[in-house]
């Protein structure tokens, strides 16, 4: 990758927030599918579930951190 370290990172964050949109995705399927009888292990729902609220739960963090790096930032005198 040529691109400047602000690229790569906004690159990994948007591959992060596609992640996350699918374990969610994943993680309705699964209850979905539970729901109608097609899967009955609840653990293995349960364990997609948690794996989603997880995932979201880091990326709402880290925006918070980078936020208040941001906003840092901008206090900063010139």
């Amino acid at each position: 990758d040529n691109g400047t370290p602000f690229s790569s990172f906004l690159s990994a964050a948007v591959d992060n927030i596609e992640e996350v949109n699918q374990l969610q995705k994943d993680a309705d399927q699964m209850a979905v599918d539970f729901a109608i009888g097609k899967i009955d292990n609840v653990a293995d729902v349960m364990i997609a579930q948690e794996k989603a609220s997880i995932a979201l739960q880091y990326t709402v963090q880290l925006r918070n951190k980078l936020l208040d790096a941001y906003n840092e930032i901008m206090r900063i005198q010139v």
